[in-house]
């Protein structure tokens, strides 16, 4: 069963000394690329990244290991990072060109929140602002009553001017003052469910690939396939560029000097000649002799005896084709289960590939306000919960708010293995519950068809 890694992110120290650099010069200009928020989807294997300014074909690194995007937009990218990094903190980059108006980054944290750490030192007053604009001058008010006179008092004399005092040292700081309120909650994010599937049932805010465009549902649905009035475009395919011109032909490069010639070796010393033998004469050329006749054809010869038979030739891959069907309702569990009528057998040829395709009927007890979540996948035992890979796991789920019901949900599964020895080979269907298990959660029917290639 995977597991699920709870996501906290913080500012990256870089992007606050480049935030501090940038107050000292005056603000930057309105396309700086900023990132707000991120969250993992451990489930989907995908990290959600939100802001601004992202452009429209960024580059995301994670650990300077460049990430594949599923979707990109000037203020949401979908990458996929797969869950082979461990617990902790990890730098993440954003860049859409060289200049620091283009970059950002963030450190992501991968596991549960940590305690929180001591309080830094306050930092130093900022600079006072600019005075504000003189405000209208209101009314003149309405004149008040005369005061009786009273009698004048005598005048006193006028005393000397005392000499100015010592400045007073600079009093300790005051403490804090308490901490604010807490703030609104804000809006959900986005959950990535990866391509669009009819028999997915999809919540409000999840997030979808549909024919080269990413969709965002607004309406809870089941098999209503974008676009449609229960989704939102996030990011449209665009139209293939034109291929650019072909560049020029370069110059051809200068022939190189001739190397040196080599020394001329030394002449060795010529033998002693051998003796002249005598010439013997030539004699006469003798006259052709006459071509005799052809000879008859002489009879066949009896047939040799048979050889030995031959070495027998490898097994071929054949067209194999089993099916079966099952009713068993066991229940299913947060560990392997397995359902024991749903095996398929066939007779193979190792490094030959087994494709295996089917379908079963879950029933799953729901309760309003808890979510639930299991998958279905072909496994090579009764107890084998990996199969062929998580590419080929089956995922069923009920969201959390629908109502309390025992539902129904059809699940399609579907396996490619290769075969690693020749001869029978038994496949199983396997699944497990994730989230909200219940003794109610049940396979209820299933198929199963297997083809040997």
């Amino acid at each position: 069963m995977k597991r699920t890694r709870q996501v906290v992110v913080t500012m990256a120290l870089f992007a606050l000394v480049q935030v501090s650099v940038s107050a000292q010069k005056g603000a930057g200009p309105a396309s700086q690329l900023v990132i707000t928020a991120t969250s993992y989807d451990a489930n989907n294997e995908t990290l959600t990244i939100t802001g601004a300014n992202f452009g429209s074909a960024p580059t995301v690194t994670f650990e300077l290991q460049p990430l594949t995007l599923v979707t990109a937009t000037p203020q949401l990218i979908v990458a996929v990072l797969p869950p082979s990094y461990a617990n902790g903190t990890h730098l993440l980059s954003v860049s859409r060109g060289p200049s620091v108006w283009e970059n950002s980054g963030f450190v992501v944290t991968i596991g549960a929140n940590g305690e929180p750490g001591p309080a830094g030192p306050m930092g130093p007053k900022g600079p006072s602002g600019l005075p504000g604009a003189t405000g209208a001058t209101g009314p003149a008010g309405s004149a008040g009553a005369t005061g009786a006179t009273g009698p004048a008092g005598p005048a006193g004399a006028t005393g000397a001017a005392g000499a100015g005092g010592p400045m007073g040292p600079m009093g300790p700081q005051g403490p804090g003052g308490p901490a604010g309120s807490t703030g609104a909650v804000g809006a959900p994010g986005i959950t990535w469910r990866g391509d669009w599937d009819s028999a997915r049932v999809y919540s409000v805010n999840d997030s979808v690939a549909s024919n080269g465009t990413s969709y965002l549902a607004i309406n809870a649905n089941t098999n209503s396939q974008p676009p449609s009035a229960d989704w939102n475009v996030v990011a449209q395919s665009g139209a293939a560029g034109a291929p650019g011109p072909a560049g020029a032909q370069g110059s051809t490069g200068s022939q190189g000097p001739a190397g040196d010639a080599g020394a001329t070796g030394a002449t060795g010393s010529q033998g002693p000649a051998g003796p002249q033998g005598a010439t013997g004469s030539q004699g006469p050329q003798g006259a052709p002799g006459v071509q005799g006749p052809q000879g008859l054809q002489g009879p066949q010869g009896p047939m040799g005896p048979q050889g030995p038979a031959g070495p027998a030739g490898a097994a071929g891959a054949g067209a194999n084709i089993v099916a079966a069907t099952s009713a068993a309702a066991p229940t299913i569990t947060t560990g392997c289960t397995n359902d024991p009528g749903a095996t398929v057998t066939v007779s193979a040829t190792a490094g030959h590939t087994v494709e295996i395709n089917g379908t079963t009927w879950v029933k799953v007890n729901h309760t309003t306000g808890t979510r639930d979540m299991g998958f279905i996948l072909i496994g090579t035992s009764a107890g084998d919960c990996n199969g062929a890979g998580s590419p080929y796991w089956a995922p069923f789920s009920v969201p959390a708010g629908a109502p309390t019901d025992l539902v129904d949900i059809t699940v399609p599964v579907h396996a490619v293995f290769t075969a690693g020895i020749t001869g029978s080979i038994t496949y199983y269907l396997n699944g497990f519950m994730s989230l909200g298990p219940d003794p109610l959660d049940r396979f209820w029917f299933a198929n199963l068809a297997a083809h040997v290639y």
